[in-house]
């Protein structure tokens, strides 16, 4: 299932947001969505704390605490939900990157506007969840989700998968070298090589340092002068709403 979540201190808006996406549901009888709204950005923080969503539908101009300070306290919180801003301003549209927006639409919404979003989303979390790398080991052949590896090390000729519950899987000895190992991977645009022995998986940078990016597992990977342009891939890569799990 996924959870979707609605915030907006204006009750029409909520109300049309609800008739939306049990529209969409309909439509789409292979998902099943649930939609809990919020008229309140407090209460929808304060819920988070207990059960997180996978969509956020975020109104900007809510009060005391905007939708930008929201998202925040979302990221905070959870590292791979996507967050949708729909607002009646188009001035927040660059803030809305601090957080790592998926999209920002602006009101009135409707079917048009809204649903090929959704479709978007779904499409990305589908092959998120579906792809994998089939990693050759000494002791067989792994399958792994594209979005568990956190980063991968090349170290005397074999890879090491660093994985984002802390386990590591080493590879096979290969007689080429790192170029003509980590081709493959790299077609992935989740990935990128960013010195000659690490390649990072942008689904789980935190940040973006002086050195580096800094992961989802607390470790920093300094970018080599090699490859200057690797944080503008990145920051692409964000911006066309790729998977990132540290959002």
């Amino acid at each position: 299932m996924y959870r979707i979540a609605a915030c907006d201190d204006d009750g029409v808006a909520i109300s049309q947001l609800k008739m939306l996406i049990s529209q969409y549901a309909l439509e789409h009888s292979e998902l099943e969505l649930s939609f809990t709204p919020f008229c309140s950005p407090e209460e929808l923080a304060l819920h988070i704390k207990r059960h997180a969503f996978d969509i956020y539908l975020l109104d900007i101009i809510l009060g005391k605490t905007d939708g930008i300070e929201l998202g925040a306290a979302i990221r905070q919180e959870d590292e791979k939900a996507v967050i949708i801003y729909i607002t009646s301003s188009p001035d927040y549209a660059v803030q809305s990157y601090s957080v790592e927006a998926f999209y920002y639409l602006l009101k009135p919404i409707g079917r048009q506007s809204l649903f090929p979003v959704l479709d978007k989303v779904f499409t990305r979390l589908y092959k998120t969840q579906n792809s994998a790398f089939s990693i050759r080991t000494r002791d067989g052949l792994y399958s792994v989700k594209t979005s568990r590896i956190v980063y991968i090390e090349y170290h005397s000729h074999r890879l090491l998968y660093h994985l984002d519950d802390g386990t590591n899987i080493l590879s096979i000895t290969f007689r080429e070298s790192f170029d003509r190992i980590s081709a493959p991977i790299l077609k992935n645009s989740s990935f990128a090589k960013v010195s000659s022995s690490f390649i990072v998986n942008f689904m789980h940078v935190k940040k973006i340092t002086k050195k580096g990016f800094y992961m989802t597992n607390d470790m920093e990977i300094t970018v080599s002068r090699l490859y200057p342009d690797v944080k503008r891939e990145y920051m692409d890569y964000i911006l066309k709403g790729g998977e990132h799990r540290a959002l």
